[in-house]
């Protein structure tokens, strides 16, 4: 969300009164009210396309850019009402109760935002097909952490392995990645309490924790690879071509996740361990068809080795 439009709203939203409030409410209630009815008519269409086979018939464009427009204002109301009630409730508290309460009300508005962020990210993904919402979700929980004080961060994911010399079951601690989603969770207004503008990405994944995982496992005989994640979107599994092209940019694993999370980690200054479990071999000269449940079935087996590795590297941690 740009700063122009966001820091105006907070601003406004900071001078308002329980009667504004009770205003804005009322206006909140019958937009939702307009809302609802718009997604009803398309769900009816779709229960009558379903049972009697009838066309369903196409949504101008006009109106769902009127349907999305509707949410992210909703949204402004939501976050303008629930920063009114707050500041109210700070006004009014006994002196005793203000400094609790300035701690807790910066972290209940980083859920507010997250839950509104969702709400607009998944209008989005139904209207026109735009896959952030996940993106926004996933990322969002890590903030929630990083604004609760969590300082490390242990991420996993199952992938697929380009590199020639390593078999499904192996697991690689990423030592860097590629990010190739289109698309980066910092994007929108910055709160400097939380990260910079800009964050230096040039070493993501913490030295000390990789060095940690590395005693792990030689400690308990396990074959530790490390190399490098390429996230792409999905949620197809990659051509022969995309297999060779993802090799020769540098990658040695793929997948479809992580690299939001952990952009998001290293803006809030966590420590960042990723561990990936190879569960299929992209060779793009030898490629085999790869199925969900071979792929989860080589993830099962790996589970108790990441295990290991992961609560060994917990218990290395100082208190």
């Amino acid at each position: 969300m740009p700063a122009e439009i966001t820091l105006p709203i907070l601003v406004y939203g900071s001078k308002l009164g329980l009667k504004d409030l009770v205003g804005k409410l009322e206006y909140l209630s019958k937009g939702i009210a307009i809302i609802l009815a718009f997604i009803g008519v398309k769900l009816l269409f779709h229960a009558l396309h379903e049972t009697t086979s009838l066309p369903v018939p196409e949504i101008p464009i006009w109106l769902s850019l009127t349907v999305i427009i509707g949410v992210i204002f909703l949204a402004f109301l939501l976050w303008d009402a629930a920063g009114a009630a707050m500041d109210h409730r700070l006004e009014t508290a006994p002196p005793a109760k203000r400094n609790k309460l300035r701690t807790i009300f910066p972290l209940v508005k980083r859920v507010i935002l997250l839950v509104l962020a969702v709400m607009v990210g998944f209008t989005l993904l139904s209207e026109f097909g735009v896959n952030i919402a996940p993106l926004l979700a996933s990322a969002g929980i890590v903030g929630l952490a990083v604004g609760f004080g969590a300082q490390t961060l242990v991420v996993s994911n199952a992938c697929g392995g380009m590199h020639p010399l390593w078999a499904p079951g192996d697991i690689m601690m990423i030592a860097d990645h590629i990010n190739l989603l289109g698309d980066s969770p910092l994007i929108g207004a910055n709160d400097e309490r939380f990260g910079p503008r800009f964050p230096d990405l040039s070493a993501c994944y913490d030295a000390a924790l990789r060095a940690l995982a590395r005693e792990v496992a030689v400690a308990h005989r396990v074959t530790l690879r490390e190399g490098t994640y390429v996230a792409v979107p999905g949620p197809n599994l990659e051509t022969r071509a995309e297999y060779r092209m993802l090799r020769q940019f540098g990658a040695d694993v793929v997948g479809m996740s992580t690299v939001p999370e952990v952009i998001v980690a290293v803006h809030g200054g966590m420590r960042v361990l990723g561990l990936s479990i190879i569960t299929d071999q992209c060779l793009p000269d030898a490629l085999v068809p790869a199925t969900l449940e071979q792929i989860m079935a080589v993830a099962a087996k790996a589970e108790p080795v990441l295990t290991t590795l992961v609560t060994g590297v917990l218990e290395k941690l100082p208190a």
